[in-house]
């Protein structure tokens, strides 16, 4: 995961807003992605009560 992250905020343009969904990781994931949004403002994290993928995508 932090390789993913690290690759997004390393492009080149020069607005990218990534936005990340956990729901109810349990491998530290979730701790990861509030790290990461803590030190860059472009990274947006929603944590959500597991409900499937599609549920995710239609929160945001």
């Amino acid at each position: 995961m932090a390789d993913c992250l690290d690759s997004l905020i390393n492009q080149t343009l020069e607005s990218c807003e990534v936005i990340c969904i956990d729901e109810e990781s349990t491998d530290g994931t979730a701790q990861l992605l509030d790290d990461y949004a803590s030190r860059y403002a472009n990274i947006r994290v929603y944590h959500f009560e597991n409900a499937g993928f599609s549920v995710a995508r239609n929160r945001t």
